[in-house]
């Protein structure tokens, strides 16, 4: 193994750049004709993402169920002289995934794939029944949990880094190349949200797996491209998904983060490739910070506790002492009406 492979990295658990410095400025001109394949690049934070990575001149692939929402998206970019294409993909099908793996490749100038950011999420509250025992069929038996969350905000995640790693590997594009897969967890991911039982499972799971691949720098051997991951945890952003409480949050003195908030953090790292097996929590008003998801950070936990004492979320009023839903999970707003997503 060369001396630069080496130092670009290969299997090591906890092999972390430096910590992000958010007052440097970035440049993303080094991402100009790379390849992106975003799932639910429709609506939200994914469709954010996606503008943001064609204006730096991306090739970008939206895969998304919702074709009115991703045709609108892919339109805008187009006109604005980019380029990008919809894909119709549910991610829970592994055929639609590989199909659309296969065309963002097709989609390619260099017949390759560079960035892989799987941001297709939902939450559906309907697993709260669980909390007050399972609901029973005519014969008293229980029935099946609604699963849906972990099947997109998990299994499909889980799927699509899969997927980035063996097509990464079979069109590893220019020598000395460097691919990227950007998860977008939550900060549900990082805290006690109770009641929240599905959303936050897969969150929670979504950080294990960047915890578990951030370190396979080299996994793809000593000719193959190098491997780089990073997260983002947002907290209640402002999307169409979290419409239906944004005056709930302010009332309770809550100012949520923007999408704009999202695609500034993630574009730095898409385009600065000292980042390096960081996650950061995204929080309006530019105060994002990097959590120090390491053991130097103690996993975070020193983080996650200054955010709430500094904090850095701008919690006002009640929001200081309701930093979850807590009032969600005693009905003061019905959790029906509720989406914690912010993807």
């Amino acid at each position: 193994m060369t001396a630069e492979r080496k130092q670009r990295g290969s299997l090591e658990p906890e092999q972390t750049g430096a910590k992000i410095d958010f007052s440097e400025k970035y440049d993303v001109s080094s991402l100009k004709n790379k390849t992106a394949l975003i799932t639910g690049g429709a609506t939200g934070i994914g469709q954010g993402i996606a503008i943001a990575l064609a204006d730096a001149g991306v090739y970008v692939t939206i895969a998304d169920i919702n074709t009115t929402e991703a045709e609108s998206t892919v339109r805008k970019i187009t006109e604005a002289g980019h380029k990008a294409q919809f894909i119709h993909c549910d991610v829970c099908s592994w055929d639609a995934l590989v199909s659309a793996f296969k065309s963002a490749i097709d989609f390619s100038p260099e017949n390759t794939l560079d960035i892989v950011i799987p941001a297709a999420g939902i939450s559906n509250h309907e697993i709260r029944n669980w909390l007050g025992g399972a609901k029973e069929n005519e014969n008293g038996d229980p029935e099946p949990l609604p699963l849906k969350v972990l099947d997109i905000n998990l299994d499909a995640v889980f799927t699509s880094a899969h997927l980035a790693m063996h097509y990464f590997k079979k069109h590893p594009g220019p020598a000395n190349s460097e691919k990227q897969i950007i998860f977008v967890a939550s900060m549900g991911g990082y805290t006690s949200m109770t009641g929240v039982l599905d959303y936050c499972t897969s969150k929670w799971a979504v950080r294990g797996l960047f915890r578990a691949l951030r370190g396979a720098r080299g996994i793809m051997g000593e000719k193959g491209p190098t491997l780089r991951c990073n997260l983002i945890a947002p907290t209640y952003v402002k999307t169409p998904m979290t419409k239906s409480f944004w005056g709930y949050m302010e009332q309770i003195g809550l100012k949520m983060a923007e999408v704009s908030d999202c695609t500034d953090v993630l574009m730095r790292m898409a385009a600065d490739e000292n980042v390096i097996g960081r996650a950061a929590a995204i929080a309006g008003d530019k105060a994002s910070f990097d959590l120090c998801d390491d053991a130097e950070g103690l996993d975070a936990g020193r983080e996650v506790g200054l955010s709430v004492s500094e904090n850095k979320f701008g919690y006002t009023g009640r929001a200081r002492k309701v930093a979850t839903p807590a009032a969600v999970v005693k009905q003061e707003v019905p959790m029906d009406e509720v989406s914690t997503d912010t993807a």
